[in-house]
C-alpha cells in the first residue's frame, strides 16, 4: 500500500509503483516495452488513488496525469522539471520522456541532485524508454516493465477465457 491509499485497479501498475517508491536513489531508469500502454495504466492508476504523478514530453513540457494532463507552469524544459522536483516540498513520481542521444552540460548536476535525494517528501524521478547512458556520477535504479502475453484460452464453464 503507497501513501495509505487502498489498491485497487491495475495490478501491475501497482507493484511497478511500489517498485519506484522503494528503490534505493531518487532517479530512476525505466527499461519498457509498450510505452503508450504503461502511460495508460498509470493515468488510469493516478486518476482512481489520487497519486501525485506527473508525465514530461518534450515539446508538451509537465502535465499532472490525475487532473486530465493539466500543466504545470513553468516546466517546459527537462532542466525546469528537474528543478522543479528538486525544490518541490510534496510527493511525487515524475515520469520523463527523454528522447535525445546525450544529457546536455547543464542536466548532470540537476540529475546528480535528483539522484541523491531519498528523504522527505518522497519524490521519484522515472526516466522513460530506453535513455542514453548515465552521465559519470549519475546513479539511478534499474527497472524493467514488460507487457505480459495473455496466457492460452482454456474452457471454464462454458466459455473460454484467457
Amino acid at each position: 500500500m503507497m501513501h495509505g491509499i487502498a489498491r485497487h485497479g491495475e495490478p501491475v501498475a501497482w507493484s511497478l509503483l511500489e517498485s519506484i517508491t522503494g528503490a534505493d536513489c531518487g532517479l530512476i531508469v525505466l527499461r519498457c516495452d509498450d510505452e503508450a500502454g504503461l502511460l495508460q495504466q498509470l493515468r488510469r492508476l493516478a486518476l482512481h488513488s489520487g497519486q501525485a504523478m506527473y508525465l514530461w514530453r518534450e515539446g508538451a513540457g509537465l502535465r499532472r496525469m490525475r487532473e486530465g494532463d493539466e500543466e504545470v507552469p513553468g516546466c517546459g524544459r527537462m532542466a525546469d522539471v528537474l528543478r522543479y522536483v528538486s525544490q518541490s516540498a510534496h510527493f511525487g513520481i515524475y515520469f520523463l520522456a527523454h528522447s535525445a542521444a546525450s544529457f546536455d552540460s547543464d542536466l548532470v548536476p540537476l540529475l546528480r541532485r535528483v539522484s541523491r535525494a531519498d528523504g522527505q517528501p518522497l519524490r521519484r524521478v522515472v526516466l522513460l524508454g530506453a535513455p542514453p547512458a548515465l552521465p559519470a556520477g549519475v546513479r539511478a535504479h534499474e527497472l524493467v516493465w514488460k507487457v505480459q502475453a495473455p496466457g492460452r484460452p482454456r474452457l471454464r464453464d462454458g466459455r473460454w477465457v484467457r
